[in-house]
């Protein structure tokens, strides 16, 4: 006999299979009483939404968690054909509907070509601009929800306050704090990085060297030189870690780094998120600035003077964080000419993979097509940029990129 919300059978059938009409009564009772309990959790929900919509903020999130928790309720149950219209159509519905208005999916998209400096890229702020255009247009954010830095003039000084739209390291971690402030549950966000990553010594002894990953902003040199020893100017893999602790449950943080040494910003355990030194031998920047293929890190001195990470017994991340990575910390990752224009090799491949799989498609199932169009471009080109993906505790590659 199915369940009591099950669907009914009749007092006929029941009768002849069981042979006992008490026990038949008692069915009828319970399902009864369970259609009697929908229709009260169906009111539940909408009284508290009529709650939502003109709450404030700070009774706001306490009324969501109790809405999402009584439509849990309600999706478990089994659906009765008896159910009025109205509990259909929430039980067909997982979603707050306050939620997806106060709570857009936002991102922070960087781009850096270091126009000036040695190890100039041709394409970090065209991917970066590529990236922000697919986020306005594939996944329907608004303007406002998507904050663009570059290093190129023609797009800072366009801006309402230039300087705040600048690369740098400061307006970088002012982006990462925007990001992730006044967050809800339930609500994707999205870091993107064009260009360059580095190595930045943070351990020797007996001739071996551990380094923190981090990322290369527009000042990288700023009050420095290539030939001094620092300090030098970088968002290191303990910054983004900082900040995403921050997050509570629920939340969801993708970060995309088209550039070497992104690091694994989700969780370490004393020193375990330091890397061994790639030693990449004598890189010459300034014949490389007219070669075609352009290798995305940037090689700088032994900074001694930097002060050494913190150590520390255990440290994650509770909200749920994916990172793609465009390559493994010994590889490099390149731009090189793709339909002869200047393209980092992971934006395209990623974008690519979105465009033809939808930003519905499950995170595990993107990055098994950004494997494949790589290994084709390696194909034409001699690539050594193996993608990779991190995840923090829990990850559901099941997920969709974008829901």
């Amino acid at each position: 006999v199915p369940g009591a919300c099950g669907e009914l059978y009749s007092t006929h059938t029941v009768g002849s299979h069981l042979g006992d009409v008490a026990l038949l009564e008692q069915l009828q009772a319970a399902i009864r009483l369970q259609e009697s309990r929908r229709q009260d959790l169906a009111s539940d929900v909408v009284s508290l939404e009529l709650q939502l919509e003109r709450c404030t903020e700070d009774r706001f999130k306490e009324l969501e968690a109790q809405n999402r928790g009584l439509r849990q309720q309600l999706i478990e149950q089994r659906p009765h054909p008896d159910d009025p219209p109205a509990v259909k159509a929430l039980a067909a519905s997982c979603r707050v509907s306050r939620s997806d208005v106060a709570a857009p999916a936002k991102a922070l998209v960087v781009g850096c070509d270091y126009t000036d400096l040695p190890g100039a890229l041709h394409a970090g702020v065209s991917d970066a601009q590529q990236w922000a255009r697919f986020f306005v247009r594939k996944c329907k954010m608004t303007r406002e929800a998507v904050r663009f830095l570059s290093d190129d003039p023609a797009h800072f000084r366009q801006q309402q306050s230039p300087q705040s739209h600048v690369s740098t390291r400061d307006n970088i971690l002012a982006g990462l704090q925007w990001l992730t402030e006044d967050v809800a549950v339930g609500q994707q966000l999205f870091f993107v990085f064009c260009g360059h990553g580095t190595q930045v010594v943070a351990e020797e002894f007996a001739g071996q060297k551990l380094c923190e990953n981090c990322l290369v902003p527009a000042d990288v040199l700023a009050g420095s030189t290539m030939d001094s020893r620092g300090p030098f100017q970088t968002v290191s893999d303990t910054d983004v870690h900082r900040i995403l602790k921050k997050l509570p449950q629920g939340v969801k943080v993708t970060l995309i780094m088209d550039c070497c040494h992104s690091g694994q910003p989700f969780q370490r355990r004393g020193l375990d998120f330091l890397s061994q030194h790639v030693h990449r031998g004598h890189v010459d920047y300034g014949k490389l600035r007219s070669h075609p293929v352009l290798p995305r890190f940037l090689e700088l001195p032994n900074a001694g003077s930097q002060r050494p990470p913190d150590t520390t017994e255990a440290s994650s991340v509770v909200c749920s964080g994916v990172l793609l990575a465009a390559c493994a910390n010994e590889q490099f990752c390149v731009e090189l000419p793709i339909d002869e224009q200047p393209r980092g090799v992971f934006t395209f491949v990623v974008i690519s993979a979105l465009v033809s799989l939808g930003i519905e498609a499950p995170i595990g199932s993107i990055f098994e097509e950004v494997k494949r169009l790589t290994r084709d471009l390696q194909g034409r080109w001699r690539l050594a940029q193996d993608p990779q993906l991190v995840v923090s505790a829990g990850f559901d590659l099941t997920s969709p990129f974008l829901a």
